[in-house]
């Protein structure tokens, strides 16, 4: 990306007193990014000015009409080009990517308008990249650094959009473009219970111990998960460890633990092959998704009061994105993957089952590790991705480079107004 530069460069403190021509705004619904059109208004002769006059511009910040932040403006010219910036405040900063900021790149041969980007979100991978394709020009979509949409038409040459509204682009694309998913979210209540729940996990993780194919049973002790034989680590592996997750949940809903044995219990009717019948017994390939789908299918059976599907919890569609069955979705796509669930699915957390090559004579597929994904928006409005696996706190940039040409099968689970841990107190044995 051109242009990353934070802070607010030489700018000039100067209030705006004059009110820009009466105006309508479209209607958007949900938070859009902030609008800066008063001020790119007010300078429109420089936006179309001659080389030599915008380079002799110094570099001011504007306040405009009924809002509280205000926009910095100034000029850069690097690569042959000149680019025209007009950053919105945000907390006393000036952000090259804050929200609704706009990037005008112009050339420094002709002056020809080349590309306008509009970050539409406080984050430099996600904007619009608006190019020119004669007298229309074309959209480009990113988030968080993928590009959703791609050529998008506007019946508005680039130099028209630069100075309108960022809601008239909006408007003129809400058929092809469903900006409902990609605008920051005001605070809703089930991001709050999932930062609580997250402070209560946190709280609790330095008190964990790591082992092997460990995990609590039913009755407080320490087991091995295979052989259910008393585990004198007194620690938990990646399956032991969503298993403990849940127990804060189940304990708080039933009094009791889950037990092992009920989390072991094999689906084959649900998943494989013939071929991979051949390797349930001595490899178990399916081990971490029937313990996943486990878990969440014992959580909703306590809402149904009855049996339920063990497929019920599987998460199978997100908008932009395929399902591969028993598999899921390819881990280099989870940050989308888990920013739309937090969008359309709010109040959930999920357990992911990483399915990865694993094994010698053969390799083969297998779901081998367990994580507990907790994706929000925080009170900032900033979205947020908190990882857990086995006993420690990672994240989703770690989980990406372990596993980035593998894929990830996620169940989802209902954060609870209140959470509790389960506490370590348990029989030691």
């Amino acid at each position: 990306m051109i242009l990353q530069i934070r802070g607010a460069l030489s700018v000039f403190c100067i209030c705006m007193v004059a009110v820009v021509e009466a105006f309508s705004l479209p209607a958007i619904t949900g938070s859009p990014p902030p609008e800066n059109y008063e001020v790119r208004s007010k300078y429109r002769d420089l936006i179309f000015a001659p080389r030599n006059e915008i380079l002799a511009f110094s570099p001011v910040v504007e306040s405009q009409f009924g809002e509280s932040s205000t926009v910095s403006m100034q000029m850069l010219s690097q690569n042959d080009s000149i680019y025209l910036l007009f950053t919105n405040e945000e907390e006393g900063d000036y952000p090259l990517y804050s929200r609704g900021s706009y990037v005008i790149r112009r050339d420094w041969e002709d002056g020809a308008f080349s590309q306008i980007k509009v970050f539409i979100r406080s984050e430099p991978g996600s904007f619009v990249r608006i190019r020119p394709a004669g007298r229309r020009s074309l959209m480009d979509v990113y988030l968080l650094d993928a590009l959703l949409y791609k050529g998008v038409v506007l019946p508005l040459s680039v130099e028209q959009i630069s100075v309108e509204p960022f809601s008239k682009i909006v408007e003129l694309t809400r058929s092809q473009v469903d900006w409902e998913l990609l605008f920051p979210f005001k605070q809703r209540p089930e991001d709050s219970l999932t930062r609580s729940m997250i402070e209560s996990l946190r709280a609790e993780l330095k008190d964990l111990r790591d082992s092997d194919d460990g995990a609590i049973d039913e009755d407080g002790a320490y087991r091995y998960i295979d052989s259910l034989a008393l585990n004198p680590e007194k620690g938990l592996n990646c399956s032991g460890f969503a298993k403990w997750v849940i127990d804060g949940l189940y304990q708080q809903r039933t009094g009791k633990l889950l037990s092992i044995e009920s989390l072991r219990l094999k689906h084959p009717g649900l998943r494989g092959t013939a071929w991979s019948e051949n390797y349930e017994q001595y490899r178990d390939p399916y081990f971490g998704l029937d313990w996943s789908r486990n878990l969440a299918a014992t959580m909703l059976s306590l809402d149904t009061g009855g049996v339920v599907n063990p497929e019920a919890a599987d998460v199978r569609s997100v908008p932009f994105f395929d399902y591969f069955e028993d598999v899921g979705y390819r881990v280099r796509d989870l940050k989308l993957v888990l920013f739309f669930l937090a969008v359309t699915e709010p109040g959930h957390f999920y357990i992911g089952s990483v399915n990865s090559d694993y094994g010698a004579s053969p390799v083969l597929k297998q779901h081998v590790h367990l994580v507990v994904l907790f994706p929000h928006f925080d009170e900032q409005g900033a979205f947020q991705i908190v990882v857990m696996e086995r006993n420690a706190e990672t994240s989703i940039e770690s989980l990406e480079s372990r596993y980035a040409t593998d894929h990830t099968h996620l169940v989802r689970l209902s954060v609870p107004e209140t959470y509790a841990p389960p506490t370590l107190n348990f029989k030691q044995h």
